[in-house]
């Protein structure tokens, strides 16, 4: 595939990923928030092929070829965001040299102070992690901006910027205060908040986090399924436990009594209850005796996410 190729196959990505090329003059007014599942990103992968070396490579030269072009440049962007192959469900490994390089070439290009960030920058983001300051501010800049970011379907992406910034760890500390006066159990707004709050790593801050996802888990039915809605919230809150790491140790039976319920979850046969399995993640993170009894238990050996 030449330069000219990639680039077609660029601009089709960005034209996709912004709703299609249609007139949005009377287009009907979002509704949909979007969810906080960033903090803790699935690092699981498997090796690049000969051919994804190769699109690697190009998308590389086109975000040095076409630095100012903003269709073009997107598309390129996402080969590194979104390390995916159609019809695959797993994604390919990114070296760090590789992503060293994306952060060199999207810096140089002033790629992270292109108005607020969109989505596909936020997968970016995601993926890079805080190897350069300018990231790290880009993110965070929208995820406390006091409006909403809409890009369809979505009537706010906010919540993803604060779980990407989350993901940071301790680089989103400066965000602290921000997060502690914004933290609740209502909205993945709210939850989000409680995850930059708890990867600041201030025990003090990780304790209210504790305290939030004591509270809302006290409130849901004692007994059946939880309910869809505080399901989310409760692992959007056990995520803001995790990105705590080591520090959320002493939290770590809070997490157990969640994974040992069930959650109702949407699937094409409809709402089944399930176990919460994304809390095993969270679980190998935080480490120590009770979360490693969790791991071997039922729970999280039948688990994909252990």
């Amino acid at each position: 595939m030449n330069t000219l190729s990639i680039v077609s196959v660029c601009v089709a990505a960005s034209v996709l990923a912004s709703g299609g090329c249609s007139n949005t003059s009377d287009r009907k007014p979002l509704k949909i928030l979007m969810d906080a599942n960033y903090a803790l990103p699935d690092q699981s992968c498997k090796p690049m092929t000969a051919d994804d070396e190769r699109r690697a490579q190009i998308a590389l030269q086109v975000m040095n070829d076409f630095p100012r072009h903003a269709s073009i440049y997107s598309g390129a962007m996402d080969v590194f965001g979104h390390p995916t192959n159609l019809g695959d469900p797993l994604r390919y490994c990114v070296s760090s040299d590789l992503k060293d390089e994306v952060v060199k070439r999207t810096t140089a290009s002033s790629v992270w102070s292109w108005g607020l960030p969109g989505l596909s920058r936020l997968a970016l983001a995601n993926e890079l992690g805080p190897r350069d300051p300018t990231i790290v501010r880009d993110v965070a800049g929208a995820a406390f901006l006091n409006r909403p970011i809409e890009e369809a379907p979505y009537s706010d992406i906010r919540p993803k910027a604060r779980s990407v910034l989350a993901s940071f760890g301790v680089a989103a500390a400066p965000w602290k205060e921000e997060a502690l006066s914004s933290m609740n159990a209502k909205d993945a707004m709210g939850t989000s908040a409680a995850q930059v709050a708890g990867a600041s790593g201030d025990p003090e801050a990780v304790n209210l986090v504790a305290a939030l996802f004591r509270e809302t888990l006290d409130n849901v039915p004692a007994e059946g399924a939880i309910p869809v809605e505080p399901g989310e919230r409760l692992v959007e809150l056990s995520f803001a436990l995790g990105v705590a790491g080591p520090r959320a140790r002493s939290h770590a039976s809070l997490l157990v009594r969640f994974l040992n319920r069930d959650v109702l979850k949407g699937s094409h046969f409809g709402l089944l209850a399930l176990p919460p399995d994304d809390v095993c993640r969270v679980l190998q993170v935080i480490g120590g005796p009770t979360a490693t009894q969790a791991l071997e238990g039922p729970r999280c050996q039948s688990s994909p996410a252990a």
